[in-house]
């Protein structure tokens, strides 16, 4: 009897340990191609791809799609510090592809299939799938104006970044209410909204007018995807913003320039509600908003502090990046200001 109890016991405990846990599979495809040898890494649980170009000491990253049997994102070439775009096809054991340094693709990439290896791994259930980050530019403000018309002109970049471990994380589902062909032509993969300098023929394209004391919205957004299973420290994840705002009316004046770290950590045990507001020092610096007081918490030491707050009972995270500068031409107390407020919000989406 005791024998049979025991045995129901660890029946037991093996089914709640199997429940505990799932596996999923990376599939290694090495080439020779081209360009040398390539290794592309496919992850099942999302198909994400990363890689390793031999030849040039770089890496490969992007997605997979498993119907089409299409590889296809960008790649790095750490010999000639270049960044290129590519798009791969299996047929049989061959390997068929273009390659470009801009998104259209231009140069023929070809291979041949050397070998193929599937590798099982299992994690703890709770830890599977991926934290989806949205991050979104909701507005600029003018808070005080140079222009005699009350309407200073901007010129904007907002550029997130974000790497795990060395390894950059892309951005996808992106949605633009402006100027999405120009953020997509000119910006990096993570912009959200970009700068052209005064004098250059398609300036104007991203130029913002706002109206002295208004707000613009821009509500442009796009989705970091973190897996869950990843350790994150404050060594192994630099997540930066970048903020940058010109006047360009008659003057030009740099109002903003930021180069902001942010503690992904942090953030994401709020956003989790693994810690709450409380659990942060409160920054000496706050806002009135829907009739309350909103104070900034440090996120730690070296990262921006960020406002922790929560719409509908949905927890979110929003910052504010101020700015000014004074117009050359003035003197003494005639000297005109423009000031402007960048606002956004960071949040977790299904």
């Amino acid at each position: 009897m005791k024998r049979a109890y025991f045995s129901i016991v660890l029946l037991l405990v093996t089914i709640m340990i199997q429940a505990q846990t799932t596996t999923y599979t990376v599939t290694k495809a090495t080439f020779n191609t081209d360009f040398g040898k390539i290794d592309l890494v496919v992850d099942s649980r999302n198909n994400r791809l990363s890689g390793i170009y031999h030849s040039a000491n770089g890496t490969f990253s992007g997605t997979y799609n498993p119907n089409a049997k299409m590889y296809r994102g960008t790649f790095v070439n750490k010999k000639l510090k270049k960044k290129g775009y590519f798009r791969f096809t299996e047929r049989g054991k061959k390997l068929v592809g273009k390659w470009g340094w801009t998104p259209k693709l231009t140069g023929n990439w070809n291979g041949t299939y050397v070998s193929k290896r599937r590798y099982v791994k299992r994690v703890n259930a709770a830890n599977t799938g991926v934290h989806k980050m949205k991050i979104t530019l909701n507005s600029i403000k003018c808070n005080t104006s140079w222009d005699r018309d009350k309407t200073d002109d901007y010129l904007l970049k907002f550029v997130p970044t974000l790497k795990l471990s060395n390894k950059s994380i892309g951005m996808s589902n992106k949605r633009y209410s402006r100027i999405e062909k120009q953020i997509k032509k000119y910006g990096p993969q993570t912009a959200l909204h970009v700068h052209r300098k005064k004098g250059v023929s398609d300036h104007q394209q991203v130029q913002l007018h706002v109206k002295e004391k208004r707000t613009m919205n821009i509500n442009n957004s796009g989705i970091l995807e973190i897996p869950k299973a990843t350790r994150i420290t404050d060594s192994s994840a630099d997540f930066a913003l970048q903020v940058i705002v010109d006047e360009v009316s008659n003057d030009v004046g740099r109002v903003i320039h930021e180069n902001d770290k942010l503690n992904l950590k942090n953030m994401l045990n709020y956003l989790t509600g693994k810690a709450s507001s409380s659990s942060f020092s409160k920054a000496n610096d706050w806002v009135i908003e829907s009739g309350r007081s909103l104070q900034k918490s440090n996120m730690g030491t070296g990262y921006e502090p960020l406002y922790l707050t929560s719409v509908n009972g949905k927890r979110i995270i929003k910052g504010q990046i101020m700015g000014t500068t004074k117009n050359s031409k003035g003197f003494g107390l005639w000297t005109a200001h423009s000031s402007a407020f960048v606002n956004y919000t960071i949040e977790l989406v299904d």
